[in-house]
């Protein structure tokens, strides 16, 4: 015999169904969401169950970058390692991009030829690795050894990297590097103190950094002479803790504070910073924050991870200006972040997992 469900209960089916497609629609204005309440396949072609965590079981994850299809981060694993996963998942097996035994990897970037770029802030060697032509597995080498705790980097046009050394009380702490075999060091700068984040804005041959007397910065070939030359646009008596510039205007910058404070700036261009150097206008959008660990930006967001133990949280607030809004609370100790078109990546180091939530109300 074949049953049939009753003409009410296909009804009722029905009417759920609106009910939950409204319901979804409406929270379009409300923030990030979860992923957990929503279908991943909404925001991007993804699997369609919904999901909030995009993958666990990580030894200490910390640091995270992102480049078209994969997700990039470093973890504790083997002595330390760099690894991926693609966007659409990889059902907890990720792919090793690095050896293991990188001793604590700080500064993971990934330039635009897919070159991924870290640095080991114990064993000061800067390391590269890529696919290359054809290959079907990550070469891996260093492009610097003996560097003193260096504790940012970015790779970027051209292919070039550039790192900070943190560490360092004389000499170079700021440098470059063309990524060729046997191609010299650069000194960008010798005159940062306890440098940290270091970025290169897109499409420009800018080179910025954060340390603790400020923001600063120069031009990819230096002053051409000793590496001395450099404009510190912005004054601090608070170290920079996470820095980013915005893609659509590379003049506009936005960083954390060692104090708790989301800050943001129009600097200069860096050949005019380098003849005439002088200070910027600099906007406090937020203020006692606690420890922030990280920085992301979308069109309309500035998103932020506060690791306050336990009781980390993921903020964000909008680039023009508003109260700042909590949009996960009581994470164990949160770290990197980073924002695609579809998604809000975030990891919670505490619990070895990378969560990510739906992006709206841009």
């Amino acid at each position: 015999m074949i049953r049939h469900a009753s003409s009410w209960g296909a009804l009722l089916a029905v009417s759920s169904g609106l009910f939950a497609l409204q319901c979804s629609l409406e929270g379009l204005g409300d923030g990030v969401r979860p992923s957990s309440q929503v279908d991943a396949g909404d925001a991007a072609n993804d699997a369609k169950a919904p999901e909030a965590v995009f993958i666990s079981g990580l030894p200490a994850p910390d640091e995270l970058a992102i480049a078209p299809d994969f997700l990039y981060f470093t973890t504790a694993r083997n002595g330390g390692m760099v690894e991926r996963c693609p966007i659409r998942g990889c059902n907890g097996a990720p792919e090793p991009v690095s050896t293991a035994g990188q001793e604590n990897p700080r500064g993971l970037s990934v330039g635009p030829s897919v070159v991924v770029g870290w640095a080991n802030f114990d064993s000061g060697d800067v390391m590269i690795a890529s696919l290359g032509t054809g290959a079907s597995h990550w070469q891996e080498r260093p492009i610097a050894r003996g560097q003193l705790s260096p504790a940012g980097m970015a790779v970027r046009e051209n292919d070039v990297a550039v790192w900070t050394n943190s560490a360092a009380p004389t000499g170079t702490p700021v440098v470059a590097n063309r990524i060729g075999m046997g191609a010299p060091i650069i000194a960008l700068s010798r005159k940062a103190v306890k440098p940290g984040p270091i970025i290169v804005p897109r499409e420009t041959k800018d080179v910025v950094w954060g340390d603790a007397n400020g923001l600063s910065e120069t031009t990819l070939g230096g002053d051409g002479t000793d590496g001395s030359g450099a404009c510190t646009f912005v004054a601090s008596d608070a170290g920079v803790q996470s820095l980013v510039s915005s893609d659509s205007d590379p003049l506009a910058l936005y960083w954390a504070t060692s104090d708790g404070r989301i800050l943001q700036t129009h600097r200069p261009d860096a050949l005019d910073a380098l003849q005439n150097c002088r200070q910027s206008t600099v906007e406090t959008m937020a203020s006692g924050q606690g420890v922030i660990a990280s920085v992301a930006l979308d069109g309309a967001f500035v998103y932020f991870t506060v690791s306050n133990g336990e009781k980390g949280s993921l903020r964000r607030i909008q680039r023009s200006g508003t109260d700042v809004e909590t949009l996960l609370d009581d994470l164990n100790d949160p770290r990197g972040i980073v924002v695609d078109d579809a998604y809000v990546y975030v990891v919670v180091r505490g619990d070895g997992t990378i969560r990510r939530l739906v992006r709206y109300g841009t």
